[in-house]
Parts: C-alpha cells; structure tokens; sequence
C-alpha cells in the first residue's frame, strides 16, 4: 500500500519550502563585476555562480557560453572577463542596467540572473499552482523534497485512477496515476506523470516527452492550454500514452552492461556495499570473464553491445524498490534522494531507445565464408 503524508507532515514541507525560498534583489548592473566562470562581485562583496546564474548573465548581456569558450581559447580567462565587464558596462550606460538576482538563503551562492521579477516563480506561487492541481485531481501526496538551493519536487496520485497492463509471460501488472510536480533553476516548474506499481508500491516518475511539461510563466492563456493538456492525460489514468507498451516491452529486453553500470552506479551511492543485491553487475561481469572477454577495459560502444541476464524493466524495479522503500533500511534517505531515484527509473523506461531494444534472434551460429572460398 502506498504511504501517504499525513497534514501535519505536508504543513512541515510547506513551511520548509518557503524557509528555503532563494534570496531575489533587484541590483544595477554596474554593480556586478564578473570575476570568472564561477565567481562575480556584487557591491564589492565577492559570490560564487551555478554555472544556471553564469549562463543568465551572459545571456542578458547577449553572450554565449560557447562565444566565451573560444574566447577564451584564443586569450585567456582575465581577457574574457574585461571582455564581459565592458559589455556589461556599456549596456548599464544605455539606460538597461537593472537586473534581478537570486541567492541561496542558506549558502550564499547566488543561482540566478533574470531582467524582471517576474522571470521568476515564487515558492508561494508554486504551492499555489500545486495546491489547485493536486486538489482538482483528487491526489494525495506521497513525496515531498526541498533541497538545499530552494528546489522543490512533489508527489501526488489518485487512488481512483488504476490501470491493469497484460504482460508477454500472462501476469498482468497494476499501477496507479499520478503526478510529480516539481521547481528549480535550471529546469523552471515542470510536470511529469508518476506511477505506482500497486502490489509492490513501488513508485518512478516518468519523463516520456509527450506527457512532460515545462511551465515558463503562470498567464491565462498558458494555464488554459496547460490544463486542457492535463485532462488528456487525466482521461488516461494519469498514465504516459506509451507507458503499457513500454512496459511490455522493457520486460522482454535484455539490458546491457552499459545500462546495467548506470542502474548499479544510481544504487551505489546510497547502498555502496550492497548495490549487486539489486542489481548483479559483477555477477554478469564474471561471466564474461569465464568466456575470456576483457570486460573491465571495454569501450563505451562495445558496453552497450553487450548483453546482461537481466531485463530492463527488472532494473527499473531495483532502482524504483530502494527509491520507494530505501527510508526502511538506508540511514540518511530521505524523500529527496528517493525522488532523485524515481527520476532515473523514470528516465530508464522512457528511453526512447534502449541498447538491445527490437533484435531478433539469430539463426547462424557461425559465419560461412562463401564470399572469400570464390577468390
């Protein structure tokens, strides 16, 4: 059965949320001195950028990341920042010098550069849009994360809206619709379908480009469009239109040790010594060692040619498994490092191809030298 938060554990994540709210101050742009990629100084008070804050500065400024690295190519990195800083200069002097930044409350970094106020979505305004969507479709929360740079991602399902689909091997697998709404600097607010394998509960959040939205700005005619689109989806379950099929699917393709290193590696960070129990890399890197394959010095393609004895959708339930249930076994794993898992289960399944994704079986056991015996 999937765990929901009860009220006083959603007002806890609300009130969390908006502490960690970044900092926004409108400053003139005469007072922003590049230093270099990382660090500018404000009001003579030096601050370190993401490179999400560095890329809206230059982009006000009418730069490119890729114009500066050539530049910077040719010069150094003390040219490429005069280079800025006049820029810069010469726009403050033209009457188009106010800007906006945004600071992380708790470190100080600054995240980003905006031209208006308004670029930016306020956690308040974000609660708000989360409370009218999860309240119109009937959803109660399961997942609520706020990281340390004011990031926010949210989990919510309908209880009502199951789905059965008919596997290959006869079983039949069913999963109930959701959604993960989630805000941070690099990506704005985006909304993705979520679902729960209901006998095991476990849960992923799925990233298949038809059923992902970006949302820039909350106007009229945006939100009108938006919801339209969420009726769509709602008419289904609240499941991805290729979601059966991929499952399906997903269950009678063989992973390869590329695929199988990711889902290993994704697991390792929270469980380091107990990955393989999840996900047997080492036991198929063996085997290819018993057939005298170098397996530990392959190359990038020759990792994705190679088969594993395990099925992509068997990896999407190891990473989802410790995503869902790892607060029982894992000290330290909270809902942000389990929706940091769903994401990458999600982002498993919703590959638009995977490795070994529609071979066929191969009637020669071995190659017949017809073409070589004529010469």
């Amino acid at each position: 059965m999937v765990k929901t938060l009860e009220k006083n554990e959603i007002q806890a994540k609300r009130d969390l949320s908006l502490k960690s709210q970044p900092l926004r101050r409108e400053i003139h742009m005469s007072n922003v001195k590049v230093l270099d990629q990382k660090h500018v100084e404000i009001n003579g008070v030096k601050a370190q950028c993401t490179p999400t804050a560095m890329s809206e500065l230059l982009k006000i400024l009418g730069l490119s990341k890729t114009f500066i690295a050539k530049f910077e190519g040719l010069f150094n990195q003390e040219t490429s920042s005069q280079l800025i800083n006049r820029i810069r200069m010469a726009q403050s002097n033209q009457g188009s010098g106010k800007i906006w930044v945004t600071v992380n409350p708790y470190t100080k970094t600054i995240n980003g550069f905006s031209r208006s106020f308004g670029e930016r979505m306020s956690t308040g305004e974000f609660l708000g849009f989360t409370d009218t969507l999860f309240g119109d479709s009937n959803m109660e929360l399961t997942n609520w994360s706020v990281g340390m740079d004011g990031s926010i991602s949210i989990n919510g399902f309908n209880k009502n809206a199951v789905s059965e689909v008919r596997m290959t091997n006869g079983e039949t697998e069913v999963f109930t619709g959701g959604l993960n709404v989630s805000m941070d600097f690099k990506n704005g607010l985006q909304v993705r379908p979520y679902v729960n394998r209901q006998w095991c509960s476990n849960g992923l959040v799925t990233q298949m480009a038809s059923e992902m939205y970006t949302l820039n700005r909350l106007d009229s005619t945006t939100l009108d469009k938006f919801y339209q689109e969420m009726a769509e989806l709602k008419s289904k379950n609240w499941l991805p239109t290729t979601f059966g099929d991929r499952i399906k699917e997903s269950n009678n393709t063989a992973a390869s040790i590329h695929e199988m290193k990711h889902a290993h590696k994704q697991i390792s960070k929270y469980l380091p010594k107990d990955a393989e129990h999840w996900v047997p890399l080492n036991e198929n890197m063996a085997a290819y060692r018993r057939m005298g394959v170098d397996i530990d010095n392959m190359s990038y393609i020759q990792e994705k040619k190679s088969k594993s004895n395990t099925s992509i959708w068997d990896l999407t339930n190891a990473l989802t498994h410790v995503a869902t249930h790892g607060k029982d076994f894992i000290d330290n794993f909270g809902d942000e490092q389990g929706l940091n898992l769903m994401v990458s289960a999600g982002d498993l399944l919703g590959r638009k191809n995977w490795d070994h994704e529609g071979e066929i079986l191969n009637p020669f056991n071995e190659l017949r030298p017809s073409g070589s015996l004529l010469n």
